[in-house]
């Protein structure tokens, strides 16, 4: 956001469904955020969401300075957003952090049809370097330049060492981690096949009464999500799945219904419904059939058995 020159003030428009670190530069740089409501099924921003924000926002003659869509547990955003974008000259920052290895129509990865993409590498991730860090992609020479110059605190060229010209933040990505890092990338692909066979197993045992967000043959597979049935007490479903030793998480809750964010711009009733009634189960790609079939079985019990 820094090298994008975003300053109080700005207007940033930002994918609801997403976790909270997607807009936290924009915060840090003290701009207005607003919302955009996502799909149904791949989670992303919606056409109809973005629409939606861009026509509340001209009502108020407000035009966002940015958008950043979210590929959403590895799946891709909706190539007609990014076009709807692209046509009314509105940058775009993908937010690719949980997407690594998945790819767009055409069969290029992501992280090539913004201005800049971004990729977390935190340990949870398909690709880590330690725990720590991430990576911030671009075509611009320009913006290469100035993020170059906001990681590093001190300008590179020996002359000018201690010269700096901009505040700047010690953000560099140790080497250790960073060669931690480059030597799964030869494996990424096999670890994303294997992790959409499990997402088959899934298909095929998962029990009626809750809905799965399937991811298509493009994603990265990184989470797989179900949606418990209405009046489903998740918390207990999830209590109850932890003491059975199986782990979950809930969805993430749409950002404009936190309280930091309660003056944020946007009412997205797609993004508070999942993130309501989102149940994100196990994904690895070391489990096998017995594995998937287990966590379905439980679930089944968990929600049926008590609804």
């Amino acid at each position: 956001m820094g090298a994008l020159n975003i300053q109080r003030g700005d207007v940033v428009l930002s994918a609801a469904y997403t976790c909270i670190p997607t807009v936290l530069p924009a915060v840090w740089r003290g701009a207005d955020l607003w919302f955009a409501d996502c799909e149904k099924e791949v989670l992303g921003v919606s056409q109809a969401g973005f629409d939606e924000a861009l026509e509340h926002m001209g009502r108020l003659n407000k035009t966002p300075k940015v958008f950043i869509p979210v590929h959403v547990y590895g799946q891709v955003v909706d190539r007609a957003v990014m076009d709807m974008a692209r046509d009314r000259g509105i940058p775009v920052v993908e937010d690719a952090c949980e997407a690594h290895g998945a790819t767009w129509w055409d069969g290029s990865k992501v992280g090539i049809k913004g201005l800049m993409a971004c990729f977390s590498f935190r340990g949870d991730k398909l690709i880590t370097a330690g725990g720590v860090g991430g990576m911030v992609v671009t075509d611009d020479e320009d913006l290469a330049k100035g993020m170059r110059e906001l990681r590093d605190m001190l300008p590179r060229q020996r002359s000018l060492r201690y010269t700096p010209s901009i505040i700047g933040r010690a953000h560099q990505l140790g080497e250790l981690n960073a060669a931690f890092g480059r030597c799964q990338i030869p494996v990424l692909a096999t670890i994303i096949r294997m992790r959409q066979q499990v997402l088959e197993w899934y298909s095929q045992l998962l029990p009626r009464s809750v809905e799965g967000k399937w991811h298509g043959r493009r994603s990265a597979a990184w989470r797989f999500m179900v949606m418990l049935p209405p009046g489903v007490d998740r918390v207990r479903v999830m209590d109850e799945m932890d003491a059975m030793g199986i782990e979950t998480l809930p969805g993430f809750t749409a950002l404009n219904l936190l309280s930091m964010f309660s003056e944020g711009e946007g009412h997205c009733p797609v993004a508070e419904d999942i993130g309501a009634r989102g149940l994100c189960l196990p994904l690895h790609g070391g489990m096998t059939p017995s594995d998937v079939n287990s966590v379905c079985e439980a679930l089944k019990f968990c929600v049926e058995g008590k609804v």
